[in-house]
């Protein structure tokens, strides 16, 4: 996928009508595999598509023909942020550690599961 149109963002955002696309027969797609790799690097060093990324293993034993797209462009995002990386402050007024965290109840309309996150940031960049 090095010749891509680069994303804007790792996902799109609300919810799509392509929920009901057929099952996967037949194709050769390595979706455990891929899904297995992002969560690698979204846990290590791109914190920026951990909420993307971390929605694609719910369909990791039946995964669709738009699951595999939300995983491209996922690296389509990538190819497009290549040169981004953490920054860390040296500016004295930044404080060390802050914390945030957010939940959305029953936000999966299909599923109704909920879902939950949180940010730490040292010194203004963001560590998990």
């Amino acid at each position: 996928m090095d010749c891509t149109k680069p994303a804007t963002t790792p996902a799109v955002s609300g919810n799509d009508n392509y929920e009901d696309c057929n099952g996967m027969e037949g194709v050769n797609f390595p979706y455990r595999e891929v899904v297995g790799s992002l969560l690698s690097r979204s846990n290590r060093s791109r914190p920026d598509i951990t909420y993307a990324v971390n929605m694609t293993p719910r369909k990791v034993e039946n995964p669709t023909v738009y699951d595999v797209k939300k995983l491209k462009r996922i690296f389509r995002y990538l190819q497009g942020t290549r040169n981004q990386g953490l920054r860390y402050s040296t500016d004295l007024n930044t404080s060390l550690i802050d914390a945030y965290s957010d939940a959305d109840y029953t936000g999966d309309e299909t599923s109704r599961i909920n879902t939950s996150g949180y940010v730490i940031l040292y010194m203004g960049s963001t560590v998990v």
